[in-house]
């Protein structure tokens, strides 16, 4: 979690801190310790002078004559003026001063007891999901059915693309199924139908003069298609809907005037 680690990184600073802090104070403790002790024995080796010298001066008093007394002073005397040289440069010099070491902490320390009042702060920031963009179906064709601007017929304008040869001479019914194929009817006197593939190639032709016509057609789906005879002046040709197999190139049924197919219905009417 980014909390615990901003909490890790915090405290690990501030246990760098410590112990260079720590190295510091040590370093100034033995700075500090080591002139006192050369200072302490320089105080030592001066006290033994000085008593070394008073119990000199008490012997000449006990024991020596006045003369003797006055030539021993004398030559005491440089000893201790040169003692008392000393002891005052050491003076001088603050040597005998006592030393408190305090810690004095860095304000910004404080500060973050002080200042920092919390840890950070939480932002929301919503995104939109790409999963709720949803339309109704009802609006996608509303807006299918119903153009935005309204043009007018006379505005409307073809352009050609293809010429087709269907080798028909009476093509009364066309259309183009889900594969990009034509399909053509080609009414008296060669009735038959036309297949040609999305490359408007002839694939094969079905004969449909004896003993059906055709004149329209529909898709029923992919593989089969209905075939309207129209009229016939033929006693022998019947009249009606032939139902034919595109995949086995021939015709399955003969329904009786069927003249509308829509998916799964079909209305008939004579």
């Amino acid at each position: 979690m980014e909390i615990d680690s901003m909490k890790m990184l915090i405290n690990n600073h501030l246990d760098t801190l410590k112990e260079d802090f720590l190295k510091e104070l040590d370093k100034v403790c033995h700075s500090y310790s080591d002139g006192i002790q050369t200072t302490i024995s320089s105080l030592s080796d001066q006290e033994k002078e000085m008593e070394h010298c008073e119990n000199e001066v008490k012997n000449m008093k006990k024991y020596a004559t006045n003369l003797q007394t006055f030539h021993g002073i004398r030559t005491i005397q440089p000893k201790v003026i040169d003692n008392e040289m000393r002891l005052q440069t050491i003076i001088e010099n603050k040597c005998l001063k006592n030393i408190n070491i305090q810690l004095e902490l860095d304000y910004k320390i404080h500060e973050i007891l002080t200042s920092v009042r919390k840890f950070g702060s939480i932002l929301i920031k919503e995104i939109p999901s790409h999963y709720t963009n949803i339309s109704s179906k009802k609006n996608q064709q509303a807006q299918i059915s119903v153009p935005k601007v309204m043009q007018s017929i006379n505005n409307i304008s073809v352009e050609f693309k293809h010429t087709l040869n269907t080798k028909c001479k009476w093509p009364t019914g066309c259309l183009i199924n889900r594969k990009g194929a034509f399909l053509l009817t080609d009414y008296a006197p060669n009735e038959k139908l036309v297949y040609l593939n999305a490359k408007f190639k002839t694939e094969y032709t079905i004969k449909l003069s004896t003993p059906y016509s055709s004149f329209d057609l529909s898709c029923l789906d992919e593989n089969t298609v209905a075939v309207t005879t129209g009229h016939s002046s033929d006693l022998k040709q019947r009249t009606g809907i032939s139902i034919i197999d595109l995949t086995k190139e021939k015709l399955l049924s003969l329904l009786i005037y069927p003249v509308i197919h829509t998916e799964s219905h079909m209305m008939v009417s004579q």
